[in-house]
Formats: structure tokens, C-alpha cells, sequence
């Protein structure tokens, strides 16, 4: 009887610490693909450039500028 509990009770202690290590890998790794300065930077400007002219067409919209349309002008994949 004491084996078994003792087993039982390693297999929790090793189950958490699997858990732990896996929590542990996911948290310092990251969700993001690694990318040098150079495409970092080219993301950033094209994320910048798209929310321009994002804010350009709303400011339009709010002064009757241009016609209200679902349809946008810009390509929302620019580079692919």
C-alpha cells in the first residue's frame, strides 16, 4: 500500500512539473516569429502607412468628404 502511494504521488510531482516546464517554454518563447531589425522595421512602416491612410478615409467619412463605402481603396496585403 505505501508503494502504490508513493508512486501515485510521484506521478502527480511529475505531471505538475511537465505542466510547469510547458508554461515555462510557451511564456519565454514568445507567440512571434523571430524577424531581423530590417523586416521589424518594414512591418512597422507598412502597419503605420496602412493606419494613415485608415485615418485619412475615417476623416473623409466624418466631414462628407468622400461617399460612404465598404469597399477600400487600399490593398489590405501589401507586399504579398
Amino acid at each position: 500500500m505505501d508503494r502504490m502511494h508513493i508512486e501515485v504521488n510521484d506521478m502527480k510531482k511529475f505531471g505538475i512539473t511537465l505542466v510547469l516546464a510547458l508554461v515555462a517554454m510557451v511564456c519565454v518563447s514568445g507567440c512571434t516569429t523571430p524577424e531581423t531589425k530590417t523586416e521589424r522595421d518594414f512591418r512597422l512602416s507598412r502597419q503605420f502607412e496602412m493606419d494613415r491612410r485608415s485615418f485619412v478615409d475615417d476623416s473623409d467619412y466624418f466631414w462628407l468628404i468622400n461617399r460612404s463605402s465598404s469597399l477600400t481603396p487600399w490593398h489590405k496585403r501589401v507586399g504579398y
